[in-house]
């Protein structure tokens, strides 16, 4: 990897480990990733005879992708999992993102990390007094923060002993109204819309309407 002093008008050899500069934004503007998009991280010295790409949760859980086909030393394809072992296997939050690439048979070489948002997935939010239960995905684990955003209120989740896709929040506190849930997992929401042809409209499956 070269790049340009411009002081000094020199050229500098900065060696043949990989580089990120860039995750590509998440799909449509969403506020983080889902499981099943694409993704394209943009560097340098991506490619090697083994290539690897670390993500590690804020939990210390560690996950590898390999890169599609199409990628190039300057850009990597992958594609989130969506299938039944991803939901256990990933979690919502923030990922710290690497590149490991190098020649095969010796020690591969490490990039920078940069940051990436993995949003929890709502399939349903229903109300039954006097709690809202909800059920996304991929599961969301014992210790990680969970809130549930409804107007104005902010509800913790009731604590929950192992890895679920369910999650109940006590609504008592809430005035009686109908509302958009946002799902809140470590700090990274839910998108509470789709996307059709006119454009974003808010999720029916994401709303919840209590009496």
């Amino acid at each position: 990897m070269c790049i340009r002093d411009r002081d000094r008008g020199a050229t500098i050899d900065l060696g043949p480990y990989p580089a990120l500069t860039e995750i590509r934004r998440p799909p449509r503007a969403r506020p983080g990733y889902q499981l099943g998009d694409p993704i394209e991280l943009h560097g340098v010295n991506l490619l090697g005879e083994t290539v690897a790409v670390r993500f590690v949760h804020g939990d210390g859980d560690e996950l590898t992708l390999a890169p599609l086909p199409g990628s190039t030393d300057t850009r990597l394809l992958l594609d989130l999992p969506d299938d039944a072992p991803a939901q256990t296997a990933w979690a919502p939050g923030f990922y710290a993102v690497t590149v490991e690439a190098g020649p095969a048979g010796r020690p591969p070489r490490s990039s920078n990390s940069l940051p990436l948002a993995l949003s929890p997935r709502v399939t349903s939010v229903t109300f039954a007094a006097p709690n809202v239960t909800v059920v996304a995905r991929p599961q969301i684990r014992p210790d990680q923060r969970a809130r549930l955003l409804l107007g104005e209120a902010e509800l913790p989740a009731a604590p929950h002993p192992a890895a679920t896709d369910t999650l109940t929040f006590d609504a008592s506190s809430v005035p009686a109204a109908d509302y958009v849930a946002r799902l809140r997992i470590d700090g990274v929401d839910s998108l509470p819309a789709v996307l059709s042809a006119a454009g974003l409209a808010f999720d029916p499956a994401q709303r919840v309407t209590i009496p």
